[in-house]
């Protein structure tokens, strides 16, 4: 604002006794609809870190299945020594 916009600004309010007062800010706007982004990467966060604990106890339980046939396998293997 120009130094007469910001008197023209304050006059409006003096009518009606109100005083307006000058900070030194800054001040950030956001664009429209940026909130709704930020819950929708939200979400999308949310689904692939599901989908990553999913596909984490599949692969921890892959790993228990190979340990099973590897201890299968060792054993029956000793039974066939003896």
């Amino acid at each position: 604002m120009t130094a007469v916009q910001w008197e023209v600004y304050g006059m409006m309010f003096a009518e009606c006794d109100m005083e307006v007062y000058d900070t030194a800010r800054t001040l950030w706007v956001e664009e429209e609809g940026t909130g709704r982004r930020d819950i929708e990467r939200a979400n999308i966060v949310s689904h692939v870190r599901e989908r990553f604990e999913q596909v984490q106890q599949q692969l921890y339980a892959a790993y228990e299945l190979m340990d099973q046939v590897n201890l299968e396998d060792t054993v029956q293997s000793q039974r066939m020594e003896e």
